[in-house]
């Protein structure tokens, strides 16, 4: 399953609603990998926008791309794996990205760092038993590999440790297990 999106990104995130917040609450001053969930970084709310406005006055369409595909195999009747990936990308304009050209065209003193393109990859693998009709006990491993660019304005990292903050940090990793117990009606 595939999903392409041009200003919608509630699309391809898989919540179906409208981010309008923009860079308020985007992963503008060193937000960093916020986006991977428990990742590092400072967490703001929504990160990622439908449009950015930029010093050109408009609100430029963010595009968005997912990919997504599973498998299940019943070893048994009663026993079952899955193993699932996915791969999900934002991309913003380059006015987004470095506002700081357009900023100084249009004779604007101040500038804010720019937003950040995101990608990420998930791969889930699972272990289930039913031991009765809608009833389920299952294992699942995740791994979530997210990477973010670099904000155009950011401070260098040796400043950022001067001023007591941490190092812009690129990529994370997130390795998530659970146990799930699952009874259908």
């Amino acid at each position: 399953q595939a999903t392409y999106a041009k200003g919608a990104i509630g699309y391809t995130n898989g919540t179906n609603l409208a981010f309008v917040n923009g860079v308020d609450t985007s992963t503008n001053m060193g937000v960093g990998i916020a986006r991977v969930s428990s990742g590092n970084g400072w967490y703001n709310g929504i990160l990622d926008g439908d449009c950015v406005v930029t010093h050109t006055g408009s609100c430029e369409k963010t595009t968005s791309f997912a990919v997504v595909g599973a498998f299940t195999h019943f070893w048994t009747p009663t026993v079952r794996s899955w193993l699932a990936a996915s791969y999900y990308q934002v991309r913003y304009s380059d006015n987004a990205i470095n506002p700081i050209p357009t900023a100084l065209a249009t004779g604007q003193a101040f500038y804010i760092a720019g937003v950040t393109n995101y990608r990420e990859f998930d791969l889930v693998a699972g272990l289930g038993w039913s031991p009765v009709r809608g009833f389920t006990i299952g294992t699942e491993f995740t791994w979530m590999h997210g990477v973010v660019s670099r904000p155009v304005g950011l401070a260098t990292d040796a400043a950022l440790i001067a001023a007591g903050l941490p190092a812009f940090k690129a990529s994370s990793d997130l390795f998530r297990g659970r146990l799930r117990m699952i009874r259908a009606f």
